[in-house]
């Protein structure tokens, strides 16, 4: 706001905006227009006093972590996990938009929420931690057919690999696949796994193609599939974060993304940003269009 009254009050005076070292968390992105800009001769600039030391967090810092006492969410996890885990309240610390995993052919999405442990990114926990698993065979009702390669419209199937059984009862699980061509990858959310039979059922809506067996994928945000350090997992009905985490947490910064983009500008010109830190966006850190000698 005082930059903008000082352009009008004065157009033809440069602007400079020195920030102090410090962290400081947005509500909601950095939007920069015409309004903001300068003149070639006249330019804004948004500077760190002491290049390095200004963080802008688009995300929030997590504390807190305790470790995992619940009997029956211990006895979900690998027993090589249970004395690593450990869990944060996010409602409880002020972090409640989780987003949603999504995305792939045909369709929009975003990553959602993810964790960063001293400015390292963690791995969502998964299954397996490398490669896929095959679809074995299909149990949906309907025939898909395109140039005479079969398949069945709904997400309905059994799995190779009967570990799968072991996700019955999961909250929140994922899994990625391609589920018809090798081209046309998408993640979908789990509606239900039997864990007698190991049928798996997608939640719709289905693949715009269908499933095909011998098709593949993997799991993922799976609480019981936390079995390594610096994964993780999301409990979104609860609001908590569950942690193996990669070293010892204390002195260590946990950072969850949180606003779509950090700095948004559109229609501006000739504004320069110096020496800042950009952090916890969950899609661009900057996004310009439709702007003249932008600078980063």
């Amino acid at each position: 706001d005082q930059v903008r009254a000082s352009r009008r009050g004065r157009p033809d005076e440069a602007v400079e905006v020195v920030w102090p070292p410090g962290t400081y968390v947005l509500a909601g992105p950095l939007r920069f227009g015409p309004e903001d800009s300068g003149t070639a001769a006249a330019p804004v600039v948004w500077r760190a006093a002491t290049p390095g030391t200004v963080r802008i967090l688009a995300g929030r810092e997590v504390g807190d972590f305790r470790p995992v006492t619940d009997a029956a969410l211990l006895e979900r996890l690998p027993a090589e996990a249970r004395v690593h885990v450990r869990v944060a309240d996010l409602r409880a610390q002020g972090i409640t938009d989780y987003g949603t995993m999504s995305g792939g052919f045909g369709r929009d999405g975003s990553t959602g929420l993810e964790v960063f442990v001293d400015d390292r990114p963690t791995t969502i926990a998964r299954y397996p931690n490398e490669g896929f698993i095959k679809i074995s065979e299909l149990a949906g009702p309907t025939e898909a057919r395109i140039r005479e390669t079969v398949g069945c419209k709904e997400g309905w199937f059994h799995a190779e690999d009967e570990r799968v059984k072991r996700w019955a009862g999961e909250t929140g699980a994922m899994l990625h696949g391609y589920w018809y061509w090798d081209w046309a990858d998408q993640r979908q959310a789990i509606e239900s796994v039997d864990a007698a039979s190991g049928l798996i059922k997608l939640a719709p809506p289905n693949h715009s193609f269908g499933y095909r067996k011998n098709q593949y994928f993997y799991g993922f945000n799976l609480l019981g599939e936390i079995d390594q350090p610096g994964e993780w997992y999301l409990d979104r009905e609860n609001g908590r974060l569950y942690l193996w985490p990669p070293a010892d947490l204390a002195g260590a910064r946990v950072m969850a993304t949180l606003l779509p983009n950090l700095l948004v500008c559109d229609k501006a010109a000739h504004v320069t940003f110096r020496g800042l830190i950009l952090e916890g966006s969950r899609e661009h850190g900057l996004e310009m269009k439709n702007c003249c000698q932008v600078r980063l």
